[in-house]
């Protein structure tokens, strides 16, 4: 597992917070461990120790690899997810996927105020999620254990850009002392950075596509947005079906807005409404 996040993980931006030590990793073969193992996480980040969880589901269950994908996630959610009356889970049932939040009230790496970031989303990842012979088979969904991935970009977002002041030439003053265009060039830089790690992790999951049996993933023209065979923030998923979603050169200016007016008219950051839903690909 350790090589694993360290050198081949797809998620390049997973890969280097695992590098910095920033992601929690816990085993549960219960749902009341789950939500325990939660609750922990929950208070690491609290203290800016960690930005992931990555739960291990039942490592010792032998069994779970071997089932089919539809039957995995199916036990998985019905064991561990579905009907949980959790204080900040959501659960959203769309046609073909479910999909579970949480949230989490923390103190923003970059305003310093206390901020609901309410889309830590849950992920199943599998190793069946390479069989060719899978009516589900998608590599973007490959782990070499079954487990989840909790994690926020919004959160993930901030962090990257207190990294990037703490380590820059404004090291020695915090972001509440900066001036605007101070901020936006730690921004504009920590955007690229963040833009480039989920271009390279979509270009990573594409070349393990096969296309003979699954369109790749892939970004637009542009790399406004990227395409794949599933909502991105789904945890199961019972149908491969196109997605578009945006990238981060969409979604982060609004997490920067938010930011500005805290910064500049004292309110509140709001996290609440700066995702565009990932939308069908309907002429596909």
């Amino acid at each position: 597992m350790q090589a694993w996040l360290h050198r081949d993980v797809g998620c390049l931006i997973g890969r280097v917070e695992y590098a910095k030590d920033r992601f929690a990793i816990g085993a549960v073969n219960s749902r009341a461990e789950l939500i325990e193992l939660r609750a922990l996480f929950g208070e690491a980040l609290a203290t800016g120790e960690v930005l992931s969880c990555l739960v291990l589901l039942e490592p010792g269950n032998a069994a779970l690899p071997g089932l089919p994908i539809s039957e995995l996630v199916r036990y998985l959610d019905d064991k561990y997810f579905a009907g949980t009356e959790e204080a900040g889970a959501r659960r959203v049932e769309m046609a073909e996927a479910v999909t579970y939040n949480l949230s989490y009230h923390l103190r923003c790496p970059v305003t310093g105020a206390e901020t609901a970031f309410g889309d830590f989303d849950q992920v199943a990842f599998y190793p069946q999620a390479v069989d060719k012979g899978d009516p589900l088979y998608d590599p973007s969904m490959y782990a070499p254990f079954v487990c989840v991935n909790i994690t926020s970009d919004a959160y993930g977002f901030a962090m990257i850009a207190e990294d990037r002041r703490a380590r820059g030439a404004r090291s020695d003053r915090p972001f509440h002392s900066l001036d605007k265009a101070e901020r936006h060039e730690i921004y504009d830089a920590a955007l690229r950075e963040f833009q480039k790690l989920a271009e390279r992790t979509i270009e990573n999951y594409g070349r393990a596509t096969d296309p003979a049996v699954l369109t790749p993933i892939c970004l637009t023209d542009g790399a406004t947005h990227y395409i794949a065979q599933h909502d991105e923030s789904a945890f199961v998923e019972t149908m491969k079906r196109p997605f578009r979603s945006e990238m981060p050169c969409l979604y982060v200016p609004r997490i920067i807005a938010q930011w500005e007016l805290h910064f500049e008219l004292g309110i509140q950051p709001d996290m609440s409404a700066i995702y565009s839903p990932a939308v069908p690909e309907l002429n596909s």
